[in-house]
């Protein structure tokens, strides 16, 4: 016990010699050679050579954490074949770079405006190049990421210059897939996974606290997220509240990753796409997605909306997307409200920050090109006006978390629109309970429910009851009763109603 006791001792005692002498620094006259590393003040992050499939690569990775794992690889598509690798300035110290014993460079900065003449590897992961009296950074691994986000890395556009995320070819190759995560700033800027130029996952706009797309953002207490956009830059980054923790988020392959780790392994923290419904414009233009009780995906048409080909529907190809019941005519159109949804691609759409959804309204209403509003900042109340002018795509329906979204439809296809809608409407599996406050419309208030005067009810076309209910989502749900299930709904105008529905009712919209 005791000669264990002197090992460990002697194993901790070495440990700490080799943080204290090891040295973060490259200099002119102290290059890395193969087999040296460099280490982070503090500890945490290593520079140096390491074997992936028979290849030699130079990369950074975690220091005390037992598996390899590497966040940054200067030569990912450049390997070296053997172990003659040396890192260093050339004579006037304006470039850094990686040769071999033959001199053949195999990476390298670009030549720097500033004489450069130390490179120092940072607590944070980051390696950059500093001019020895001023300390100005003139080079930063950040500026180059692979396929790692790091506390503080930023992601997006910087100075016009693009900074995203490529994955490794596989889990032992770090060679640049075709799978990237880039900013598209067309529009209201936000992020998407692609498989060389064909997109895979959106994240959604930034609402002011996570991305459309990423509810479960807002509820994280160990992680700040920061989204920042103005004239010079617009990136994201985050950082860690808890010291005890370490986080990284990694593109593998088509899977945006977050992992955490106390400081020996890794847990997986989330993953993107979650599934199906994630996947990009799962149901096309005007189409929503669901997950059903057996997480399998749903689409079904916006309200005023049919399938574009309801043979292709069918068949389950719902890529088509959905078209609309009626055609615009601009003067007496009106919208639909549908909340707890991923908003639509923002590729084509604009933001008036100083404009309420009220305003937002009546903007649209005038403008017959606008095909929906939302208000995009949710942090500040309704302060801001966002407004799509193409097909909505990309829509799909959360249990709870989402936004709400109000999209154009012909003003005959507004719920309760007209008396004479009313009558060609055909009456669907639904019993209109009571409403829950006093409301307009002669939607069933309080004092009716209370004589059992239920005659009076209008009828609602099903595909009305579906947008004010959410489609039946879960988050709408007020209880059970006989026969069936009763949800709270919202139609459009704020009037607030409960349906019944019964239990024999199949949850698929008519075509």
């Amino acid at each position: 016990m005791a000669n264990f006791q002197f090992i460990s001792l002697l194993l901790t005692t070495f440990f700490l010699f080799s943080l204290c002498t090891s040295r973060d620094t490259i200099t002119l006259d102290a290059p890395l050679t193969y087999g040296d590393t460099l280490l982070s003040s503090g500890g945490v992050f290593t520079l140096g050579f390491f074997t992936s499939n028979n290849m030699k690569y130079l990369g950074i990775w975690y220091t005390q954490i037992i598996q390899q794992t590497v966040v940054w690889v200067a030569n990912r598509d450049n390997p070296m074949l053997d172990s003659t690798g040396i890192l260093s300035f050339n004579t006037n110290g304006s470039i850094l770079q990686l040769q071999n014993g033959s001199a053949k460079v195999f990476w390298s900065t670009s030549p720097l405006n500033r004489v450069t003449t130390v490179a120092h590897l940072l607590e944070t992961g980051n390696f950059v190049l500093m001019d020895n009296n001023t300390s100005i950074i003139s080079w930063q691994s950040f500026d180059y990421p692979t396929d790692t986000l790091l506390p503080g890395l930023k992601v997006g556009l910087i100075m016009g210059q693009p900074r995203f995320l490529t994955s490794w070819t596989s889990s032992d190759n770090p060679s640049s897939s075709n799978y990237t995560i880039k900013l598209d700033s067309a529009g209201i800027p936000e992020y998407f996974i692609l498989d060389r130029s064909k997109r895979v996952y959106r994240t959604g706009p930034w609402n002011g606290c996570q991305f459309s797309g990423e509810p479960e953002m807002e509820t994280d207490s160990k992680l700040t997220f920061v989204f920042v956009s103005n004239p010079n830059e617009t990136y994201y980054t985050f950082y860690v509240n808890d010291t005890s923790l370490i986080s990284r988020l990694v593109l593998n392959q088509s899977f945006l990753q977050r992992y955490v780790s106390d400081g020996s392994g890794w847990t997986l923290y989330w993953s993107l796409p979650r599934d199906q419904c994630d996947n990009y414009a799962q149901c096309g233009p005007y189409g929503v997605c669901n997950l059903n009780s057996s997480n399998v995906p749903d689409c079904t048409c916006l309200a005023g909306f049919t399938p574009e080909s309801e043979k292709q529907w069918d068949l389950r190809d719902t890529s088509a997307g959905c078209i609309r019941r009626t055609g615009l005519n601009c003067t007496s159109d009106g919208f639909i409200r549908i909340s707890d949804v991923k908003l639509p691609e923002t590729t084509n759409a604009t933001v008036d920050s100083k404009v309420g959804l009220e305003d937002c309204r009546n903007r649209c209403l005038k403008n017959c090109s606008w095909t929906g509003y939302s208000n995009l900042d949710v942090s500040n109340g309704e302060s801001s006006c966002m407004m799509w002018f193409s097909d909505l795509v990309d829509i799909r329906q959360f249990n709870g978390g989402g936004q709400i979204l109000y999209y154009r439809v012909a003003g005959s296809d507004v719920p309760a629109a007209s008396n004479a809608k009313k009558k060609e409407r055909t009456k669907s599996s639904f019993e209109l309970a009571w409403s829950l406050a006093h409301e307009r419309d002669g939607v069933l208030d309080e004092g009716s429910r209370s004589q059992g005067n239920l005659s009076s009810l209008p009828l609602y076309d099903v595909n009305v009851i579906f947008a004010a209910t959410n489609n039946f989502s879960p988050s709408n749900k007020l209880g059970e009763g006989g026969f069936g299930t009763v949800f709270m709904g919202e139609l459009d105008g704020g009037n607030r109603i409960a349906v019944k529905r019964l239990g024999n009712f199949v949850n698929t919209r008519p075509r």
